[in-house]
């Protein structure tokens, strides 16, 4: 019997964070993974399961229709994924409306016409947005089989249907424990993003705040690892900022780690740390998943919102907040190995629905 096929669809920038959805699911199912804009990433160079569902001539052709004509990209688009029997949306933060009516509003035509069962893993939303967005994305979860959520506002948000269960982040069902590391007591890992993202003053108060940590963390003798998540996101450049804003240089003491597809190594390089700083909210999610203490820092609703579902019970403080104020063991939160336990069993059951149709390893 020929198994089921997948088309999934991840965020096609090389980040640790999405990259990790996938392979979480490559490495639960023996099916294959079809993913669009894979080409240029080599996440899962390695990972004979998950292929691209283009070639690289059908990446730069959706891309010109994309620019150009789409409404044919969203035909090409349907095309390719009818291809599959499922559609899989690897979530996160997926419904951002970003100042884009007409683009919801084609997304839920292209999601109602689809004609191929349509599974969305782990998202959230966000709160802005005019009304017809909202209902444009509430008219995409009814048309699902099966929606899974991360934080109780989007599961309020999609009224508590039958099809919608909230769960902790989907990240939290990854088996660390191939990845352990002896941990270096006392080390340091801070996860950076470019502040000046979120606006110059949100930017100057943050690496001033994060200058400050990094000093303290390095005048306690801890060896502390900058880490960048997502070059096309600034994580690099955020690493420049710091280093800027504190004068200090990469040496023995201090290194700099920035992903490029290698998630066996990032998943390493954090498992090593004792304290995890983090910016990036699945940063903090690995942290605790290892074991170390998370010191989380957010510049979206999403960290908080997600953190208190799982449970976790500690204060998250946004970005232009950090410094040494917060440097302390009353803004950290570390799991025992009970609760890191109870945590995965709890996000293994974003897998139900698939699970009925796809192959256990």
């Amino acid at each position: 019997m020929r198994q089921v096929e997948v088309n999934l669809q991840t965020y096609p920038a090389t980040n640790l964070g999405d990259d990790l959805f996938a392979f979480i699911l490559s490495q639960r199912y023996t099916n294959t993974f079809h993913v669009s804009r894979l080409t240029h990433k080599s996440s899962f160079s390695g990972v004979p399961n998950v292929i691209p569902s283009r070639s690289a001539v059908g990446e730069l052709l959706f891309k010109i229709l994309n620019r150009l004509l789409p409404r044919w990209k969203d035909h090409f688009r349907a095309k390719t994924i009818r291809q599959q029997d499922i559609f899989a949306v690897a979530g996160g933060s997926i419904f951002m409306y970003q100042n884009n009516l007409d683009f919801w509003e084609r997304e839920r035509d292209f999601y109602l016409g689809l004609n191929r069962p349509v599974y969305v893993l782990g998202c959230n939303i966000t709160d802005e947005g005019p009304e017809a967005f909202k209902s444009a994305i509430r008219e995409i979860a009814r048309s699902c089989v099966d929606v899974t959520v991360r934080d109780e506002a989007t599961l309020e948000f999609f009224d508590r249907a039958p099809n919608v269960r909230l769960l902790p982040d989907l990240v939290f069902a990854l088996e660390m424990d191939e990845f352990q590391t002896d941990r270096i007591e006392g080390s340091a890992l801070i996860s950076v993003v470019d502040g000046y993202r979120f606006g110059e003053e949100i930017g100057n108060s943050y690496f001033q705040g994060l200058s400050e940590m990094v000093k303290q963390l390095l005048a306690e003798n801890r060896n502390v690892t900058l880490m960048s998540f997502c070059s096309k996101e600034g994580d690099e450049t955020g690493i420049e900022h710091l280093l800027d804003a504190s004068g200090l240089v990469p040496c023995d003491q201090l290194s700099v780690y920035c992903y490029d597809g290698d998630i066996a190594e990032a998943l390493r390089t954090i498992g090593a740390a004792d304290l995890v700083i983090g910016s990036r909210f699945h940063a903090n999610i690995l942290g605790l998943l290892s074991g170390a203490a998370v010191l989380p820092l957010s510049y979206s609703s999403k960290t908080p919102r997600a953190l208190r579902m799982a449970g976790i019970e500690c204060p998250v403080t946004p970005l232009q907040e950090c410094g040494l104020g917060v440097l302390t063991e009353d803004h950290q939160a570390r799991l025992t190995s009970s609760e890191i336990a109870s945590l995965r069993n709890r996000a293994e059951e974003h897998f139900l629905a698939l699970d009925a149709v796809l192959e256990r390893r």
